[in-house]
């Protein structure tokens, strides 16, 4: 559950009045992903004010993220070649990803 806030607005009273209800997640996935999401966009938020904030600083953490990705990837494709049938997985996924 991506928003959990409902506004329910009273439209029957002559001074409209607008309550504010926060919904009860329906299941523990609802509420760890509600969670989730918030800590994610804080740290998205976090993320852009320091690239905001040191323009000159972010590049070299950002490179050194981005190529520890494609080492992770290089060894998975790595390990996949050695496991029965990992030729014809890669050539699956290759062409799944052009699609």
């Amino acid at each position: 559950m991506a928003n959990n806030k409902i506004i329910k607005i009273d439209a029957t009273a002559p001074d409209v009045k607008v309550k504010l209800c926060v919904a009860k997640p329906k299941t523990a996935s609802e509420a760890w992903s509600a969670g989730r999401d918030k800590t994610h966009r804080e740290q998205i938020e976090r993320w852009a004010n320091f690239v905001k904030n040191n323009p000159k600083q972010w590049k070299p953490k950002f490179k050194e993220f981005i190529d520890a990705q494609i080492l992770i990837s290089r060894r998975f494709y790595k390990n996949l070649m050695k496991t029965p049938g990992g030729r014809e997985k890669i050539k699956l996924l290759r062409k799944n990803k052009q699609n």
